[in-house]
């Protein structure tokens, strides 16, 4: 079962023609001017990279590096970053995929900066206000210095009196002024970290997020793997790792647009969830089409019933697109965690498994070798 076949009874399209050809220069000066702006492109991605910063969702270190293979895949045509099956991984160039990963990664660096701009200008604004406020009592307490200073150099003992009496009198009320409303400010201060705590918390879960499937993404994945092989190891408790592809996706985007695939990308993610419940378990979008579930005390048998339940399910499912409904399949690898074993090496044959499904002929599961039954 697969996507619907494209609509029939299109017509074609008239094209002018022209009586007369172009100069026979002309083509040797526009593949010249092609490959300098190509390679100006390419310059602009790997300077991009080199200048970038930390932010909750990426490291300056990983942008660098997905920079760069834009850059590769601009100039020479290779693999670009997130590249899946083996028809994506060079040939044409995947501009509109640079474009929007581009504008993606720069909305993101906007947001940083405004966020830690108007978190620090919030600091800023306390700060000065309360210094504000201590210069004005500081004013106050240098006048009644300067009438005892007066007072002392008078020959009036009563009036020397009094102007001692008022400047104790006014260092007091400073003081007492001075220290309620520092606490009233260290109060205020500590609810402001708190905020600032809250938001920059809220910015790390939006960066956990995929916002498209709202699912979690391709570096909470990475982190919540690591963390469960650990776990794992010191409780001798089985854990499984399914790797999902859709089936056909690049079809489905070709024939019908990308806001069909968004759609399906979001229908699919909705019963990943549902078949994977359990708090022990975790969905992420590995990127594209790409899905691991995490499942947390599951042996390999189990995982193959999880597998199968997924396979059933996304067998079911209508996508709908305006007033069709699309069907899709999916292909699955499992993979259970070894004794001892690393983390890559776990993805790598979960991977390894997927790849098998899809060579079987897609709509399946496969499990590592390494994991059947002798």
């Amino acid at each position: 079962m697969g996507w619907f076949s494209k609509s029939k009874g299109r017509g074609t399209s008239k094209r002018a023609t022209s009586t007369s050809a172009p100069p026979e220069s002309t083509a040797p000066l526009l593949s010249e001017s092609y490959d300098q702006v190509v390679d100006v492109l390419g310059y602009l991605l790997r300077t991009y990279g080199k200048l970038a910063f930390d932010l909750e969702s990426a490291s300056a270190a990983s942008t660098e590096s997905r920079y760069k293979v834009w850059a590769r895949h601009a100039i020479t045509g290779g693999p670009y970053p997130d590249a899946e099956d083996e028809e994506q991984r060079g040939g044409t160039r995947q501009w509109r995929r640079m474009r929007h990963d581009f504008s993606d990664h720069r909305k993101a660096e906007y947001e940083h900066v405004e966020r830690m701009r108007l978190l620090i200008l919030e600091m800023l604004s306390g700060i000065r206000e309360a210094f504000a406020q201590d210069s004005e009592a500081d004013g106050e307490l240098r006048q009644h210095i300067e009438r005892l200073r007066v007072a002392a150099q008078s020959n009036s003992l009563s009036a020397l009196r009094e102007q001692v009496m008022a400047t104790v009198g006014a260092i007091e009320e400073t003081i007492e002024a001075r220290e309620e409303r520092h606490q009233t400010e260290l109060k205020s201060l500590g609810q402001r970290l708190h905020g600032m705590k809250s938001q920059l918390a809220a910015a790390r879960r939006e960066a956990e997020i995929d916002s498209l499937t709202k699912l979690y993404n391709r570096a909470s994945f990475d982190t919540h793997l690591d963390a469960t092989a650990q776990l794992s190891d010191i409780t001798a408790e089985p854990v499984s790792l399914l790797m999902v592809d859709i089936d056909h996706f690049k079809k489905l985007n070709d024939e019908h647009g990308h806001l069909a695939g968004d759609e399906a990308l979001r229908v699919m993610s909705n019963c990943f969830v549902r078949i994977a419940s359990r708090k022990t378990d975790f969905v992420a979008r590995y990127g594209g089409e790409e899905f691991a579930i995490v499942l947390g005390d599951t042996d390999a048998s189990g995982a193959a019933r999880v597998a199968e339940r997924v396979l059933e399910a996304t067998r079911k499912l209508s996508i709908p697109i305006g007033e069709r409904q699309l069907k899709a399949t999916v292909s699955i690898g499992v993979a259970t965690l070894t004794s001892g074993e690393s983390t890559a090496h776990w993805l790598d044959r979960a991977d390894r498994a997927l790849y098998g499904a899809k060579e079987s002929g897609r709509n399946c599961f496969r499990r590592d070798e390494a994991e059947v039954p002798t």
